[in-house]
């Protein structure tokens, strides 16, 4: 086989994975459970583009047990690679797909761990309907979700 046609094997393969993620479908999911109800009539080519790439990769960039980002600067959600898709994989795209909505929306919170409780909210409740639970354990949870209140004298 020549290279270009091995090259082009690895190119197919790969955009199938990522286009074997059906966001609409997500988004219609996230529409009919969350008050996103403009969710479901967002243009397809308005949803973020889904990069997977290796998890060592993933980690070196945004850091250690991070297994996805929504960057809004690029609309693209870079998702680790595990070489299956299942149900806990479709949790955490919708996790960063109510992210993307944030943004979208211009949603206010008073502090960043406010919007990652939205996200984990409603990634519990996607995962709760397949008897399936968050793949991060309660003191992370409570770490990632709970906005940190500065004592009375600190400024």
């Amino acid at each position: 086989m020549s290279k270009q046609i091995i090259a082009l094997v690895v190119i197919n393969l790969i955009c199938f994975n990522v286009n074997a993620f059906d966001l609409k479908n997500l988004m219609q999911w996230i529409a009919s459970n969350t008050h996103y109800t403009q969710a479901a009539s967002i243009n397809e080519q308005s949803l973020p583009f889904v990069d997977l790439q290796e998890l060592r990769d993933v980690e070196r960039v945004f850091g250690n047990d991070v297994n996805s980002v929504y960057l809004p600067t690029d609309n693209k959600i870079v998702l680790a690679n595990t070489n299956k898709q299942n149900i806990r994989t479709e949790s955490i795209l919708i996790h960063e797909l109510i992210h993307f909505l944030q943004i979208q929306t211009n949603k206010q919170a008073n502090c960043t761990q406010e919007l990652e409780f939205e996200a984990y909210e409603t990634q519990k409740k996607f995962l709760k309907q397949y008897r399936e639970q968050l793949p991060v354990n309660d003191i992370l949870y409570k770490l990632l979700t709970t906005c940190i209140q500065k004592n009375a004298w600190e400024k």
